[in-house]
């Protein structure tokens, strides 16, 4: 149990550099007893005899990733913690609070294809951290937020941390304690009934977004954005494409048989020559 009931100050303390215990006796993967010498919001640092150890809050307890190590900790408590990786050149540490802890199991009733509900704890660059209740934490992926490009980059700036949300397990790994969220897999993917709705070798009218080198980047009403792939024997300039097809200017496009990464793939029925 860790004792939380302290004042919490940030007053540093001097590191004992001259302990007689000989830097060579800590390795990685082993226990050991250090005092808490400053506190931050995302990190705490501990004398451990004569190196310096950093312990980040997503290290702290198995309940959260997020942990405010000034909830937790106090400047002088003693704690036995983890060494997770050490360097003897340098004198530091990295170490773990939690990995001394008992590890708790995720809900054994939680499957793939459950609807839970969540709130956002934090925010990534390429995701979220997701608090389920009385499960843990799940990890919510930018890329599965929304089926379309732009709908998902849309969803991807407004979504903040506090927000309630309501996803669908994707997969669960209960050995890592991982569970993957899912927004999008609640809806059938666009793609599919785009093509049930447009045959092969048809005409759809089509918006230009954007350029690349393999395509025109375009944007259709029920499926987003998705590239428009120049033929094989295609050469032209980005330049010359740019005049070819304005930007956001309407453009008639044929549906052709696509990849495996999605059902269906579409190229300008203009061509230049």
């Amino acid at each position: 149990m860790i004792d939380s009931a302290h004042t919490i100050t940030r007053v540093p303390q001097e590191i004992d550099r001259s302990s007689d215990v000989q830097p060579n006796l800590y390795e990685e993967g082993q226990r050991a007893e250090g005092v808490v010498t400053f506190i931050t919001k995302s990190k705490a640092f501990l004398s451990i005899g004569p190196f310096s150890a950093k312990l980040n809050k997503s290290m702290i307890t198995w309940d959260s990733t997020d942990a405010n190590p000034e909830e937790y900790l106090y400047v002088g408590q003693k704690l036995d913690v983890k060494i997770i990786k050490i360097d003897h050149v340098r004198m530091k540490m990295k170490v773990s609070l939690r990995d001394l802890q008992e590890k708790p199991a995720i809900n054994s009733d939680l499957t793939a294809g459950m609807i839970i509900d969540g709130v956002v704890q934090k925010k990534l660059h390429n995701g979220f951290i997701v608090a389920i209740p009385e499960v843990g934490n799940g990890f919510l992926h930018k890329n599965e937020l929304d089926w379309r490009l732009y709908e998902q980059s849309q969803r991807f700036k407004s979504i903040q941390v506090g927000d309630s949300i309501r996803a669908l397990v994707s997969f669960v790994d209960h050995e890592k304690r991982l569970i993957y969220l899912s927004l999008k897999r609640q809806e059938e993917n666009p793609l599919n009934t785009f093509e049930q709705e447009h045959a092969i070798g048809s005409s759809v009218e089509v918006r230009v977004i954007h350029y690349g080198k393999r395509g025109v980047l375009v944007r259709h009403p029920s499926i987003g954005d998705i590239w428009a792939l120049y033929s094989e024997n295609w050469d032209i300039s980005l330049e010359d494409m740019k005049k070819l097809y304005p930007k956001y200017s309407k453009i008639s496009v044929r549906v052709k048989p696509g990849d495996e990464k999605h059902p269906f793939s579409i190229e300008p029925e203009i061509m230049p020559f």
